[in-house]
Parts: structure tokens; sequence; C-alpha cells
């Protein structure tokens, strides 16, 4: 079974903030959950919404299987974070030509 080693903790008062993702590793310094939420949306191709409520920055390192389709989910799962398949109504702008 896999068990990825973590630690998530309030930030320090640093300015620099950083987002690293890959190879079976990600970390962030300095950001918060709505950060985590958008790169994981990039990363995934979904949208992923941050329903925490939380605003505190953050630093993150999680290891997790990265030969699994979704082992970061399931590392974050195994921290305690919510990441849960949902569906909610999203407002969203529709651009279109002007006649």
């Amino acid at each position: 079974m896999y068990c990825p080693e973590f630690s998530l903790i309030e930030a320090s008062d640093t300015e620099s903030t950083k987002w690293e993702m890959g190879d079976g590793k990600l970390e962030m310094a300095n950001l918060t959950l709505l950060h985590l939420a958008m790169a994981l949306e990039r990363s995934l191709g979904r949208p992923v919404l941050d329903e925490s409520k939380l605003n505190d920055r953050y630093d993150l390192k999680v290891d997790y299987d990265g030969d699994a389709k979704y082992g970061v989910l399931d590392a974050l799962r195994k921290i305690g974070l919510n990441v849960d398949p949902a569906r909610r109504p999203i407002e969203f702008l529709v651009v279109t030509k002007a006649q």
C-alpha cells in the first residue's frame, strides 16, 4: 500500500511563493488552497473548486504515486483534504463576435 509523506503548515511570513508538481512530488510554499485548486484544475483538465473557505497561506509537501492517474488526489485525500467528485452549477461567460 502506498503511503504519502506530507506536511501542511501555515506559511511563514515570507513573501516568496513556490509551486512544483511532477514526478510523484507536489510542493507549494506560501500559497492558498485556492492556488492548489487552480493548479489541480490545470493538471487534471477539469474544474476543481475550493470550498474550504480558508484564506490563509500554507506550505505543503506531499509525495504521491506518479504512475496512478489520480495519484495526487489520492495523496491529498490521505492527508485529510476532501477532494471529491461532485456536480456544481458553475457560472461562466460566453463571448461571441458582434454581428
